[in-house]
């Protein structure tokens, strides 16, 4: 299970009105609940997925969106995790992104 804040910063859209089109500055937040899965392909290289459902922050008529996130990624060492990510809410086609995570694993 994986949580967080993902926030789309402000991007200006053209919004059709009663009055026309109107510039319209548009940004997006969600704090999304994910669960997953990762395969190991060999002790390096691994496949993952994660989906779930996100609230949108934004004062919208529809407040969840469904979020999925396929990825791969490799193992370097004994602790540095490289790991690059497409991650998609589906409530809106501006709300995609490519991510890069970069993480060290501690061992107690």
């Amino acid at each position: 299970m994986t949580t967080g804040y993902t926030h789309f910063f402000s991007r200006t859209f053209d919004v059709q009105t009663p009055t026309g089109v109107v510039p319209t500055d548009i940004s997006y937040g969600f704090i999304p609940l994910k669960a997953g899965v990762k395969a190991f392909l060999t002790p390096a290289l691994y496949v993952a997925g994660e989906a779930g459902a996100a609230y949108s922050t934004q004062s919208t008529d529809n407040k969840f969106s469904f979020v999925y996130a396929p990825s791969v990624g490799t193992i370097i060492g004994n602790h540095l995790d490289l790991n690059v990510k497409y991650e998609d809410f589906t409530i809106n086609n501006n709300t995609k992104q490519l991510a890069l995570r970069i993480a060290y694993g501690f061992k107690w």
